[in-house]
């Protein structure tokens, strides 16, 4: 499994799932979340608003923050540079 990009919601709990089984312990989510996807066909199509992909964004940088990571590996974003904090928030 990888990433998919960001178009609807079953997209959005794709990457959860992506996300959950990068370790064991994660791994222990991922049951569940793709249990809601395999029982919640009918909302699959609810398409994510740019605003919406961009508070993704927001958030997946603060998760970021949050590994306290030294490694830098934004495959994106080399026009433009745009740091969070752990909430989210533009430094």
């Amino acid at each position: 499994m990888s990433a998919v990009y960001y178009t609807n919601i079953k997209s959005f709990a794709d990457n959860l799932v992506f996300l959950a089984l990068t370790n064991e312990i994660g791994a222990l989510i991922a049951e569940p979340i793709q249990d809601w996807i395999d029982e919640n066909e009918d909302y699959w199509s609810l398409e994510l608003s740019e605003d919406d992909i961009n508070a993704l964004l927001k958030a997946l940088c603060a998760c970021v923050v949050a590994t306290r990571t030294d490694m830098n590996c934004y495959p994106l974003g080399l026009v433009t540079a745009d740091c969070f904090d752990l909430d989210g928030n533009a430094l």
